[in-house]
C-alpha cells in the first residue's frame, strides 16, 4: 500500500482518555514496604497520547500543511473531567467528548522503578469502552474527518461500528492493539483496517495460534497478514521495527537511548505521530524512521510528555 493519495488535514482519533497517576522510585523497589516515589498526575489514555503526538507532529509542520485533529472519547463527570478536556484544547485538539452521568473518568496508576520501567499498572479504564459509536462525530465545524485512529480500548462492537461508519464514508481506517487481550477485539475488522500498529505480544495474541514469546519476528508478521491485516507496525522492543506495506516488509532500527526516563507512552507516540506523517503523505517506512520513532524517544527521554494536571 502507498500512503494515502494526498495529504489528509483532518484526523481523527478515538480512544481512551483518562488520568495517569504516575508514581516513580528513588531507589530500588522494595515488595511489602513503604517506598519514597516522585508523583504526578498526566493526561493519560493510549488513544489520548496518540492525538497529543499527532497534535505536536501537526504543530512542528505547521508551515508544510494545516492537519486539524480531533479526539472523541468516553469521559465522566467528576472534576478531572474539565481539567481533560482543558488540557486537550491547549495541545490544540479538537475535544468530542461523551460525558457519562454519575461516572468518574478512568485512571491508570503506574508504578515505576529507578530505571524508568513500569514496576506494575494498575488500570481503571473500562469508561472507554462505553463510548457510544452512533455518537462519534464525523463532522464538526472545524474538522471533516479523512482519517480515524481507533484504539482497542474501545468495546468490540464500537470498533465494528466505526469501522462500519467510515467505511461507507470513505474515510481511512487505523487501528492501535493496545494489549494482548484487547487487541483480539480488532480481529472482526482486519480486512478493514488500512493500518494496524502492534507490539510482538499482540501480534501473537491477534495470530490466535500458539507461538512462543520469542517466535520469530517473521513468522509473526506472516500470522497477521493470515489474519487478514494488509499493512501494519510491528515493534519488538528494541529490535528492528517491522513495516509490511503491500508486497515489501521493510525493518527500521530503533535507536539506542542512554538516559531513558520512562517508556510509559512510547509506543502511542510512535503510532499516533506516524499516523500523522503518513496522512500527510510521507511513506509508511519513512514516516515511522523520521517521526514516529524520534517522537517515541523523546517520550522515554522525558522531552515530550504528556500535560500534567493539577492535584
Amino acid at each position: 500500500m502507498t500512503p494515502p493519495p494526498f495529504p489528509l488535514e483532518h484526523l481523527l482519533v478515538v480512544g481512551a482518555l483518562h488520568v495517569d497517576d504516575i508514581a516513580t522510585s528513588q531507589q530500588v523497589l522494595v515488595p511489602r514496604a513503604s517506598n519514597p516515589v516522585c508523583r504526578q498526575q498526566r493526561v493519560g489514555g493510549v488513544g489520548a497520547n496518540a492525538a497529543l503526538a499527532a497534535a505536536r507532529f501537526a504543530r512542528d509542520n505547521a508551515q508544510k500543511l494545516r492537519q486539524h485533529i480531533a479526539f472523541a472519547g468516553a469521559i465522566g463527570t467528576d472534576p478531572v473531567a474539565a481539567q481533560l478536556e482543558a488540557t486537550l484544547v491547549e495541545a490544540d485538539i479538537i475535544p468530542c467528548l461523551q460525558r457519562l452521568s454519575g461516572c468518574l473518568s478512568g485512571r491508570y496508576i503506574a508504578v515505576m522503578d529507578a530505571t524508568g520501567e513500569l514496576y506494575i499498572g494498575l488500570s481503571d479504564v473500562a469508561l472507554a469502552e462505553s463510548l457510544d459509536a452512533t455518537l462519534v462525530p464525523w463532522q464538526t465545524d472545524t474538522n471533516d474527518c479523512q482519517a480515524v485512529l481507533m484504539d482497542a480500548n474501545l468495546a468490540e462492537q464500537a470498533l465494528a461500528a466505526l469501522s462500519l461508519q467510515a467505511g461507507d464514508a470513505g474515510i481511512i481506517q487505523v487501528a492501535m492493539s493496545v494489549s494482548p487481550a484487547k487487541s483480539r477485539r480488532l480481529l472482526g475488522i482486519a480486512s478493514s483496517l488500512d493500518l494496524l500498529f502492534c507490539n510482538r505480544r499482540e501480534a501473537i495474541a491477534l495470530a490466535e495460534a500458539t507461538f512462543p514469546i520469542d517466535a520469530g519476528i517473521d513468522q509473526l508478521a506472516d500470522a497477521l497478514l493470515k489474519r487478514g491485516f494488509r499493512q501494519f507496525v510491528l515493534t519488538d522492543a528494541t529490535s528492528p521495527v517491522v513495516i509490511h506495506s503491500g508486497e515489501q516488509r521493510q525493518y527500521v532500527q530503533v535507536p539506542a537511548i542512554d538516559s531513558a526516563r520512562s517508556v510509559n507512552g512510547a509506543g502511542d507516540a510512535l503510532a499516533g505521530a506516524t499516523f500523522a506523517a503518513w496522512c500527510a503523505g510521507t511513506e509508511l517506512a519513512d514516516a515511522v524512521r523520521t517521526v514516529g520513532l524520534p517522537y517515541a524517544e523523546r517520550v522515554v527521554k522525558g522531552l515530550h510528555e504528556a500535560p500534567i494536571l493539577a492535584m
